[in-house]
């Protein structure tokens, strides 16, 4: 009302203590009296002394003045209770915001009342503390309150989660997403041996050429009617992740790695539509290395390193590899702590785990059976 910032936590612990002092005299303990503030405003104060002042004189009331205070009638006390909290305190337009959320959309247009809609769940929330705090007590109003809060932040958190290309667009079954070629210096000797069995020399494999077409011949039961030529290919191509079901979404770009960036809180509320976003067309787009970046999100509890371990599990049953990238430092730490609840997380690489900030490195850990090699961050 006045217009300077308040201390919530100080205002906490004073109550606490007077509620305190005053259990251990034997008498009742006190809310925050936001009709003592309005009246005390009202009146012209400005400064913290004037609650001080107040609670002062209403103490010498109960102690000294108290034969007084036993002449004025009751109904004249409970008059100026209503007066003060029914009338001046409660803010009578939030019925009429309640009353238009339980409105249509239309309804709300046909009489005007489009820009007075709050969401469904604050409206019900007020109406359960209000509720359960006249047949309990404010204490158990409030506590059910913060839970209904808190469970519709959750749901409705959850949902945010999503799959990112590097190009900003949403990773969907319709679009699964294109990925790009790992350089020739950085492949395995495996790796590079298969470039070269497949005819490609290193100075073309970061080009825009193509694999060309595995054998025709590389169906099941057909295996006999290869060359040995095009087995060493069939074999090759296996090594660097190309296989008959995604040679043919994988070889114009010459994929071996695909980037995916979460954007959100991967949490217990979220972990579920995490799993989902990994449809079969995704799962089959996917190259021989998956790199998960975490720089837009987060790893928050033992639902989210379960649900990293389902989908690095899918990934490898494919043959391919999750690889975990900028994981910040509470999402480095926690998924530390968790890991020897999952056994062994495959898929998570040791010189692919990445921080996003915090520590300059990272020491040795252990998520599952790899190790975390020391790291410096991005």
């Amino acid at each position: 009302m006045l217009g300077t910032p308040g201390d919530a936590s100080r205002e906490c612990v004073g109550q606490g203590c007077a509620n305190l002092v005053a259990g251990a005299f034997g008498s009742m303990g006190g809310c925050v009296t936001i009709g003592q503030a309005m009246i005390n405003v009202g009146s012209g104060s400005k400064l913290r002394v004037s609650c001080v002042w107040a609670a002062f004189v209403l103490l010498m009331i109960i102690l000294l003045l108290y034969p007084i205070i036993d002449l004025v009638p009751v109904a004249g006390l409970v008059g100026v209770m209503f007066d003060m909290i029914a009338f001046h305190i409660f803010d009578w337009g939030s019925l009429k915001t309640m009353a238009t959320t339980l409105l249509p959309e239309k309804a709300r247009e046909q009489v005007n009342l489009h820009d007075l809609k709050v969401s469904r769940t604050d409206s019900i929330t007020v109406v359960v503390v209000a509720v359960v705090s006249i047949f309990t007590n404010l204490a158990v109003g409030v506590g059910c309150g913060v839970v209904l809060c808190a469970l519709s932040f959750a749901w409705s958190h959850g949902k945010e989660i999503r799959l990112e290309t590097d190009d900003g667009e949403n990773i969907t079954g319709e679009n699964p997403g294109e990925g790009s070629t790992i350089p020739f210096k950085d492949l395995t000797e495996a790796e590079q041996q298969a470039v070269q069995t497949l005819g490609l020399a290193e100075a073309t494999w970061d080009g825009d050429g193509s694999l060309g077409a595995l054998p025709s011949a590389r169906k099941e039961g057909e295996e006999e009617s290869m060359t040995e030529e095009d087995k060493a290919k069939v074999e090759a191509a296996a090594t660097l992740g190309f296989t008959a079901d995604n040679w043919d979404v994988l070889t114009p770009n010459k994929i071996m790695k695909k980037n995916m960036n979460v954007i959100g809180t991967l949490f217990f509320g979220s972990s579920r539509v995490f799993e989902a976003m990994f449809t079969r067309p995704v799962i089959k787009a996917c190259p021989k290395y998956v790199h998960m970046h975490f720089h837009k999100g987060e790893v928050t509890d033992f639902s989210a390193v379960s649900a990293l371990q389902s989908v690095a599990q899918i990934f490898k049953d494919e043959g391919s590899e999750l690889h975990l990238f900028q994981l910040s430092l509470d999402s480095h730490r926690m998924m530390s702590k968790t890991s020897k609840l999952l056994g062994d997380v495959q898929g998570f690489h040791s010189e692919e785990v990445n921080l996003q900030r915090g520590l300059d490195w990272v020491p040795n850990k252990t998520f599952g059976s790899d190790s975390i090699a020391d790291k410096k961050r991005p």
